[in-house]
């Protein structure tokens, strides 16, 4: 008995630790800087008055998108297997659907009170803000088939 709990232990340490490495833990832990990377299709946010740069958030709690577009927002953190896993689906279909919509990916550890705001309480979580302010939202791994299906009917709506 005292074997399988102590093979579970380990099972369970060595998945918590799964895709770090030690260069990734070190940078990440040597500063508290806000990193910024943005292309042509995609906005990796950093902190929240990038977030606002995009989106309202009223008093009441009322999200809307401010420009015409719609506004796909991937809630991620680094520690995330899945999120990791979802990074480059994400990736790939806002090169593909960048002149339909912004894309925002959200670290939540680094912007919790956008994640707040949002009511997410699961990632990878998938917030779609349409300017007039409804919100779909999907959480979890999506291949990019799924992925792409789920953003072609919400884009056109």
């Amino acid at each position: 008995m005292k074997l399988k709990y102590i093979a579970m232990v380990a099972l369970a340490a060595a998945m918590v630790g799964c895709g770090r490495d030690s260069k990734t833990e070190s940078s990440e832990t040597k500063t508290d800087e806000v990193v910024e990377q943005s292309t042509d299709d995609l906005v990796v946010v950093a902190d929240k008055a990038k977030v606002d740069e995009y989106i309202s958030i009223s008093d009441n709690g009322e999200i809307k998108a401010k420009g015409d577009k719609p506004v796909v927002i991937d809630f991620n953190a680094t520690w995330c297997g899945p999120c990791r896993a979802f990074s480059p689906v994400f990736h790939e279909v806002a090169g593909q659907m960048a002149s339909k919509a912004v894309f925002l990916s959200v670290d939540t550890d680094k912007c919790p009170e956008t994640a707040e705001a949002f009511g997410v309480t699961s990632i990878p979580n998938i917030s779609i803000v349409h300017p007039d302010g409804t919100v779909d939202t999907h959480v979890g791994f999506m291949e990019l088939e799924e992925f792409t299906e789920i953003m072609n009917k919400s884009l056109n709506k």
